[in-house]
């Protein structure tokens, strides 16, 4: 079971991007654990590595990574 945990939030006013950062452990074979981000630029959601570098989530593993990482109203207001 993959669990993750939300750590920070980034907002760059400029390109109105904010990235919410997880923690995220338990992937398959434990190859996808560690920091993620999920960008959410005007509505368009996306995933990026602990560089900041787009992923891409056609890949099954990186969609259950980008899957697991639940932006609650509370991160989205909170932090």
């Amino acid at each position: 079971m993959i669990n993750s945990i939300f750590t920070a939030k980034d907002q760059n006013s400029q390109d109105e991007t904010t990235i919410y950062w997880f923690d995220v452990v338990g992937t398959p074979r434990n190859e996808e654990d560690g920091v993620w981000g999920v960008t959410d630029c005007n509505g368009e959601m996306g995933l990026v590595d602990c560089d900041g570098c787009p992923c891409n989530t056609d890949d099954a593993h990186i969609l259950e990574v980008f899957n697991s990482c639940e932006i609650t109203q509370e991160i989205m207001s909170d932090f």
